[in-house]
């Protein structure tokens, strides 16, 4: 992607999803549960290469707004930081690590 400041930003990336759950009963999307694994890499505006690993498989339930499960890691350069969605609760509540410090957040819009 180019934008009109001249910049670029750049991405590849591998992502299989996998029907967990709710495949016996099609007429009912609301117990579907989904998993997502995979890795991005690519470059920043900045020119920093980058790499977004699932670590943990992501689990999507039609019936949450948000990732309830899972984790990525996250690297920039020699920066590593891990976004944990937790074990399974629907809300919106996840811990980012960045350096070994440990700080609990909470997640803003829609998976």
């Amino acid at each position: 992607m180019t934008f009109e400041d001249g910049t670029t930003y750049t991405r590849e990336f591998t992502r299989v999803n996998t029907w967990t759950d709710g495949f016996s009963t099609p007429l009912d999307i609301w117990d579907d549960v989904f998993a997502i694994e995979g890795e991005a890499t690519g470059v920043n505006r900045q020119g920093n290469a980058y790499t977004h690993t699932i670590t943990s498989a992501l689990v999507i339930k039609n019936t949450c707004r948000w990732i309830v499960e899972g984790i990525i890691e996250l690297k920039v350069k020699d920066k590593v930081a891990v976004l944990d969605y937790g074990m399974g609760e629907c809300d919106n509540d996840a811990t980012i690590t960045i350096n070994g410090n440990v700080r609990e957040i909470k997640l803003r819009g829609r998976r």
